[in-house]
């Protein structure tokens, strides 16, 4: 993968809200831009899930902030609705 797929910092509003599905429940998501990167807060019943795309060599990957591999197969399954969200814009 190339860095090319990161999502633009200038595609991510932090005034955009929209929905990801986990489990057939939709949930809000809201952008969070900041220098370091784009940051995703996932609001829960009860708790945010805050996720980004991480770059480690030419590899590209979602993970949670902080890190839980525990997590990993919700967080890429969240990840890959949020790169449909902007591939679809």
């Amino acid at each position: 993968m190339k860095y090319s797929n990161l999502i633009p910092m200038e595609q991510a509003s932090t005034e955009e809200i929209f929905a990801v599905e986990y489990k057939g429940k939709k949930y809000p998501c809201k952008p969070v831009v900041k220098p370091q990167g784009v940051f995703y807060a996932i609001k829960f019943d009860t708790r945010v899930l805050v996720i980004t795309k991480f770059v480690s060599g030419d590899q590209l990957f979602w993970t949670a902030i902080p890190v839980d591999s525990k997590i990993n197969h919700i967080v890429n399954e969240l990840g890959i609705q949020i790169d449909n969200h902007y591939k679809n814009k």
